[in-house]
Parts: C-alpha cells; sequence; structure tokens
C-alpha cells in the first residue's frame, strides 16, 4: 500500500505525498487536474512488478497540500525537488498525463540533473507560435481556459460551483458527464473499471520500464 508523508516545500508550504515502492528506480507521477496525488491500486501492483517505486504528490491546493496562489506550471519543479531531497532520491523518471503533462514537461525542462526521462499521455500542448494548443480538445476543457483567460472572476466563481456538483455525483454520474464529447473510445473506457490491462495503457511503469536510469 502507498504510504503517505508530508514535505516542507522551499517555501515553507506543506505537500502531501504518496509513495509505493523499496525506493529504487522512482517514477514521479503528475496526475491530472483536478486529481489528487493517489496512487491507483493497478498502478502500485504494475510498478512493483517492473521493481519501480512509485511517488506523487497533491499540487498546490489540492488534497492535503497548501495553496500557492498565483502559481505557475514552472513552479512544480521546486517541490519535485524538495520531494526528492525528503525521500533521498538523486534521479528519477516523470510521467505525466491530463494536466499533469504540463507538469511533468516542466521537470524535465527545469530539472536536468534529476529528472532521467519523462514521458507525457493526453497533455495539453504548449503554446507556441503557429500552434493552436486548444485545437481537439473537448469542448468543456476549451471554454474553461477561454473563460480563464476572460473573466478570472467568474472562472473562480463557476469553479466552485462545479466543484459542489462533482462531489454530488455518483461513479455513474461523473463517467456520463466526462463522457461528453469525448472520443467513441474514451467514452467506452470511462464505463468501465479502470483494469489493469486499461491502466497499463497509460501505466508509468509500462511506458518507462525500459528506460535505464
Amino acid at each position: 500500500m502507498p504510504e503517505t508523508r508530508q514535505v516542507e516545500a522551499p517555501d515553507g508550504r506543506t505537500l502531501r505525498v504518496e509513495a509505493a515502492g523499496d525506493g529504487e528506480r522512482v517514477v514521479v507521477v503528475q496526475l491530472g487536474t483536478p486529481n489528487g496525488g493517489v496512487l491507483y491500486e493497478p498502478w502500485v501492483d504494475d510498478a512493483a512488478s517492473r521493481g519501480l517505486t512509485l511517488v506523487t504528490y497533491d499540487r498546490p491546493g489540492y488534497g492535503g497540500s497548501s495553496r500557492k496562489p498565483g502559481r505557475s506550471v514552472a513552479d512544480c519543479a521546486g517541490d519535485v525537488r524538495a520531494i526528492g531531497r525528503s525521500m533521498g532520491f538523486e534521479r528519477c523518471a516523470v510521467w505525466g498525463f491530463s494536466g499533469g503533462g504540463p507538469h511533468a514537461l516542466a521537470c524535465a525542462a527545469l530539472l536536468p540533473d534529476l529528472v532521467e526521462a519523462v514521458a507525457v499521455i493526453g497533455s495539453p500542448a504548449p503554446e507556441a507560435p503557429g500552434l493552436d494548443h486548444l485545437d481537439g480538445m473537448m469542448d468543456e476543457n476549451r471554454e474553461d481556459i477561454e473563460l480563464f483567460r476572460s473573466d478570472r472572476e467568474l472562472w473562480e466563481r463557476r469553479g466552485r460551483s462545479d466543484r459542489e456538483d462533482m462531489l454530488a455525483m455518483s461513479v455513474a454520474d461523473l463517467a456520463e458527464a466526462w463522457s461528453e464529447g469525448a472520443s467513441p473510445g474514451d467514452g467506452a473506457l470511462l464505463h468501465t473499471r479502470f483494469t489493469p490491462a486499461a491502466s497499463d495503457a497509460c501505466s508509468a511503469a509500462a511506458i518507462l520500464s525500459h528506460l535505464k536510469f
């Protein structure tokens, strides 16, 4: 079972961290948005079979981690550095999916001495000249980003309302809501249990186990 610990960030904030494994060959997992730092059982089992240790954490303002108003994606690098020092690992791979993808890439770019390899799945594209990073996004996600840019106060009010709505949903309700606008394959998967076979498709262990680090 994953173990939970509290790690102090460089600026004194608290980070809630989960880890599973013997400390060898560490993979830091940057989960999606708005996921808390929870290591799912199939991931832990798969990683253990490959001799990997999984580490994740609640990003600022999530779960048991302190808020950091005005933070940027790049700020996650300092938090991952602090986690590495606290747990005693000097090298790691980083894996991110969905909203965790940009955070994983930021770690790779800003922590070259710590991060050996990086992999992302379903990550938002970066903003770059000639690239529409909203292209191909689900309508709901695109509208959320556009509202954030145009009316931050309304975006925050809607976020609080959405939080209450999500907490009131059953698992079936949540799967149905997340299926809207998804591809047929993704929509169908959301109506099944995330089995070990399904989780292998987005498992840090499956993606990174062939790398030497």
